[in-house]
Protein backbone atom coordinates (compact mmCIF):
# COMPACT_ATOMS: atom_id res chain seq x y z
CA UNK A 1 0.00 0.00 0.00
CA UNK A 2 1.75 3.86 -0.81
CA UNK A 3 1.73 6.30 1.32
CA UNK A 4 -1.12 9.00 1.01
CA UNK A 5 1.44 11.99 1.37
CA UNK A 6 4.07 10.46 -0.68
CA UNK A 7 3.85 13.61 -2.22
CA UNK A 8 5.45 15.54 0.94
CA UNK A 9 9.31 14.89 0.98
CA UNK A 10 12.06 15.07 3.69
CA UNK A 11 11.31 18.63 6.15
CA UNK A 12 8.09 19.23 4.73
CA UNK A 13 6.26 16.19 5.69
CA UNK A 14 7.65 17.12 9.87
CA UNK A 15 6.49 21.10 8.66
CA UNK A 16 3.59 19.88 7.75
CA UNK A 17 2.48 18.14 10.45
CA UNK A 18 3.45 20.01 12.92
CA UNK A 19 1.35 23.19 11.49
CA UNK A 20 -1.81 20.30 11.13
CA UNK A 21 -1.23 19.43 14.86
CA UNK A 22 -1.54 22.78 16.25
CA UNK A 23 -4.06 23.99 14.00
CA UNK A 24 -6.13 21.42 15.10
CA UNK A 25 -5.27 20.98 18.71
CA UNK A 26 -6.21 24.95 18.58
CA UNK A 27 -9.80 24.39 17.20
CA UNK A 28 -10.61 21.68 18.92
CA UNK A 29 -10.15 24.19 22.15
CA UNK A 30 -12.10 26.49 20.80
CA UNK A 31 -15.05 24.04 19.30
CA UNK A 32 -14.77 22.83 22.95
CA UNK A 33 -15.09 25.97 24.80
CA UNK A 34 -18.18 26.94 21.93
CA UNK A 35 -19.91 23.78 22.64
CA UNK A 36 -19.80 23.53 26.50
CA UNK A 37 -22.42 25.82 26.76
CA UNK A 38 -24.86 23.36 24.50
CA UNK A 39 -24.17 19.92 27.28
CA UNK A 40 -27.01 19.71 29.52
CA UNK A 41 -29.08 16.42 31.21
CA UNK A 42 -29.64 15.28 27.53
CA UNK A 43 -27.20 16.53 25.84
CA UNK A 44 -24.37 14.84 28.12
CA UNK A 45 -21.89 15.07 25.45
CA UNK A 46 -22.46 18.42 23.54
CA UNK A 47 -23.19 18.24 19.73
CA UNK A 48 -21.65 14.91 19.46
CA UNK A 49 -24.86 13.70 22.09
CA UNK A 50 -26.66 14.51 18.44
CA UNK A 51 -24.23 12.90 16.48
CA UNK A 52 -24.79 9.23 18.14
CA UNK A 53 -28.38 9.78 18.73
CA UNK A 54 -29.40 6.93 17.12
CA UNK A 55 -33.20 7.21 17.26
CA UNK A 56 -36.06 10.19 16.06
CA UNK A 57 -37.19 9.67 19.53
CA UNK A 58 -33.57 10.71 21.19
CA UNK A 59 -32.88 13.56 18.41
CA UNK A 60 -35.68 14.89 19.38
CA UNK A 61 -35.37 15.25 22.88
CA UNK A 62 -31.73 16.55 22.41
CA UNK A 63 -32.73 19.29 19.77
CA UNK A 64 -35.90 20.03 22.53
CA UNK A 65 -33.94 20.82 25.26
CA UNK A 66 -31.29 23.07 23.29
CA UNK A 67 -34.84 25.45 21.84
CA UNK A 68 -36.47 25.31 25.20
CA UNK A 69 -32.51 26.61 26.46
CA UNK A 70 -32.25 29.12 23.72
CA UNK A 71 -29.12 27.23 22.11
CA UNK A 72 -30.39 26.05 18.36
CA UNK A 73 -28.24 28.71 16.96
CA UNK A 74 -25.43 28.23 18.79
CA UNK A 75 -26.14 24.46 17.81
CA UNK A 76 -25.94 24.99 14.22
CA UNK A 77 -23.16 27.73 14.54
CA UNK A 78 -20.93 24.82 16.11
CA UNK A 79 -22.07 22.68 13.53
CA UNK A 80 -20.71 25.31 10.77
CA UNK A 81 -17.54 25.99 12.71
CA UNK A 82 -17.04 21.84 12.16
CA UNK A 83 -17.34 22.12 8.69
CA UNK A 84 -13.95 24.00 9.54
CA UNK A 85 -12.43 21.80 11.92
CA UNK A 86 -12.87 18.31 9.40
CA UNK A 87 -10.22 19.70 7.11
CA UNK A 88 -7.57 19.64 9.60
CA UNK A 89 -8.19 16.66 11.92
CA UNK A 90 -8.68 13.73 9.12
CA UNK A 91 -5.46 15.06 7.84
CA UNK A 92 -3.35 15.33 11.01
CA UNK A 93 -3.89 12.13 12.13
CA UNK A 94 -3.74 10.31 8.36
CA UNK A 95 -0.42 11.73 8.35
CA UNK A 96 0.65 10.84 11.73
CA UNK A 97 0.16 7.57 10.58
CA UNK A 98 2.05 7.38 7.76
CA UNK A 99 5.29 8.83 9.09
CA UNK A 100 4.85 6.31 11.66
CA UNK A 101 4.89 3.61 9.09
CA UNK A 102 7.60 5.19 7.08
CA UNK A 103 9.60 4.91 10.31
CA UNK A 104 12.30 1.88 9.57
CA UNK A 105 12.40 0.73 12.82
CA UNK A 106 8.67 0.43 13.46
CA UNK A 107 6.54 -2.10 12.76
CA UNK A 108 2.89 -2.14 11.08
CA UNK A 109 3.92 0.13 8.02
CA UNK A 110 1.65 -1.53 5.61
CA UNK A 111 -1.09 -1.18 8.65
CA UNK A 112 -0.09 2.55 8.87
CA UNK A 113 -0.62 3.19 5.20
CA UNK A 114 -4.27 1.42 5.35
CA UNK A 115 -5.12 3.30 8.66
CA UNK A 116 -3.99 6.75 6.96
CA UNK A 117 -5.79 5.84 4.19
CA UNK A 118 -9.08 5.22 5.79
CA UNK A 119 -8.38 8.25 8.01
CA UNK A 120 -8.97 10.66 4.87
CA UNK A 121 -12.40 9.07 4.94
CA UNK A 122 -13.14 10.86 7.78
CA UNK A 123 -13.21 14.23 5.97
CA UNK A 124 -16.56 13.50 4.02
CA UNK A 125 -17.95 11.21 6.92
CA UNK A 126 -17.51 14.27 9.25
CA UNK A 127 -19.01 16.68 6.19
CA UNK A 128 -22.36 13.87 6.01
CA UNK A 129 -22.74 13.79 9.55
CA UNK A 130 -22.97 18.01 9.89
CA UNK A 131 -25.05 17.85 6.74
CA UNK A 132 -27.67 15.84 8.44
CA UNK A 133 -27.66 17.08 11.61
CA UNK A 134 -28.37 20.77 10.47
CA UNK A 135 -31.05 19.02 8.33
CA UNK A 136 -32.59 17.85 11.96
CA UNK A 137 -31.97 21.63 13.44
CA UNK A 138 -33.58 23.15 10.83
CA UNK A 139 -36.58 21.03 9.99
CA UNK A 140 -38.31 21.90 13.23
CA UNK A 141 -41.80 22.45 12.00
CA UNK A 142 -41.87 18.84 9.83
CA UNK A 143 -39.91 16.89 12.96
CA UNK A 144 -36.78 14.92 12.84
CA UNK A 145 -36.25 12.02 9.98
CA UNK A 146 -35.39 8.48 10.16
CA UNK A 147 -33.31 9.28 7.66
CA UNK A 148 -31.13 12.01 9.07
CA UNK A 149 -30.97 10.05 12.72
CA UNK A 150 -29.11 7.36 11.37
CA UNK A 151 -27.68 9.37 8.03
CA UNK A 152 -25.18 11.23 11.27
CA UNK A 153 -25.51 8.03 13.23
CA UNK A 154 -23.81 6.01 10.50
CA UNK A 155 -21.36 8.57 9.46
CA UNK A 156 -20.34 9.57 12.90
CA UNK A 157 -20.13 5.66 13.98
CA UNK A 158 -17.39 4.57 11.19
CA UNK A 159 -15.79 8.28 11.45
CA UNK A 160 -15.40 7.23 15.16
CA UNK A 161 -14.03 3.67 14.74
CA UNK A 162 -11.51 4.62 11.88
CA UNK A 163 -10.67 7.64 14.26
CA UNK A 164 -10.26 4.90 17.04
CA UNK A 165 -7.91 3.03 14.59
CA UNK A 166 -5.64 5.42 14.21
CA UNK A 167 -5.67 6.32 17.77
CA UNK A 168 -4.58 2.94 18.64
CA UNK A 169 -2.28 2.76 15.98
CA UNK A 170 -0.58 5.71 16.89
CA UNK A 171 -0.11 4.92 20.63
CA UNK A 172 1.28 1.11 19.26
CA UNK A 173 3.59 2.31 17.29
CA UNK A 174 4.86 5.33 18.81
CA UNK A 175 5.52 3.03 22.40
CA UNK A 176 7.33 0.65 20.34
CA UNK A 177 9.36 3.09 18.31
CA UNK A 178 10.16 4.66 21.92
CA UNK A 179 10.82 1.05 22.89
CA UNK A 180 13.78 0.57 20.50
CA UNK A 181 15.23 3.98 21.25
CA UNK A 182 15.45 3.21 24.78
CA UNK A 183 16.50 -0.31 23.96
CA UNK A 184 18.11 -0.80 21.10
Amino acid sequence: MSDPFAFLQGPARWVVFLVLVVATVLYSIALGNQGEKLKNSVATQKVVSLELAWTQDRAAAIIKTWVDDSKLDLAKKQIHWDFGFLMLYPLAFSLACSLLARSPKGLGGPIGFVIAWSMLAALPLDATENIFMLRMLNSLGQGVTKLDVLGASLAAGIKFVVLSAACGYILVQGLLLLWKRVFP
